[in-house]
């Protein structure tokens, strides 16, 4: 299972500025030589801050994204935040529309079964835009704090969600699924005889979560490595992401 290091502050900039054009990355050199997978990529969370900076990639690349978020007031992201992020996905698939760059964005929740299913059929209707062949799920009712003032809706959000994708991405046929977890269902930092931490290792236990969140996320790793539906998956389990965000 693939570990990912990497956390926004609390509350980053809104993207107002063009971030892609940048030394970071461009719509040259995003993918040289490379053509865009055959089906859409869909996204959940595409609003917050990973999942944004994956639709921009994504874009840039010449790729069709559907994309979602619930726009949860719930989370860590104020709403006009997320909006910002959402306006500029639209100008950098505007941008790259003639290299085949496709973007839906939807205002959904991801555990909402009926209103997803419709989306994987080809972006809900919007132009040009294929079935869903690849998934990833972002989406999540992240932190600590929140997970421990409301568990059912961090359960809902966390774990019910990938339950309601799993199922239908395997409908669909999907080629892979992408479930975002947490470095946290590893629970308490483990210290050596000094007293001093130790990173944690793949193999570590993750049989106690510390909070209702880790338990979640633990949960919905089990959901997607159970097979109880045949959908080729990878579970990251993310870090602390940081980095720019204008």
């Amino acid at each position: 299972m693939a570990r990912l290091t990497a956390s926004a502050s609390p509350h980053p900039h809104p993207r107002n500025s063009r971030r892609h054009t940048n030394a970071r990355c461009s719509a040259s050199d995003a993918a040289p030589g490379r053509a865009a997978p055959e089906g859409a990529y869909f996204v959940s969370g595409a609003a917050g801050f990973i999942g944004s900076h994956l639709v921009e990639s994504l874009l840039l690349r010449g790729c069709a994204v559907v994309a979602v978020d619930s726009m949860d007031q719930g989370g860590p992201y104020p709403r006009d935040w997320k909006e910002a992020n959402v306006a500029l996905l639209h100008r950098v698939a505007a941008e790259n529309a003639a290299r085949g760059a496709r973007l839906a964005f939807h205002e959904a929740d991801a555990g909402d079964s009926a209103a997803v299913r419709a989306l994987f059929a080809g972006g809900g209707g919007a132009a040009g835009m294929p079935p869903v062949s690849r998934v990833c799920h972002l989406g999540a009712r992240s932190g600590v704090r929140g997970s421990v003032e409301d568990p059912a809706g961090a359960v809902a959000a966390n774990v019910a969600s990938t339950a309601v994708l799993l199922d239908l991405a395997a409908a669909a046929q999907c080629r892979a699924f992408v479930l975002a977890s947490s470095g946290s269902v590893y629970g308490e930092c483990s210290v050596d005889a000094a007293g001093r931490p130790v990173p944690s290792a793949e193999g570590d236990s993750t049989a106690a979560p510390v909070s209702p969140y880790a338990a979640t996320k633990r949960a919905a790793e089990l959901m997607a490595h159970g097979r109880v539906v045949q959908v080729d998956s990878i579970k990251p389990r993310v870090e602390n992401a940081y980095g720019f965000s204008a």
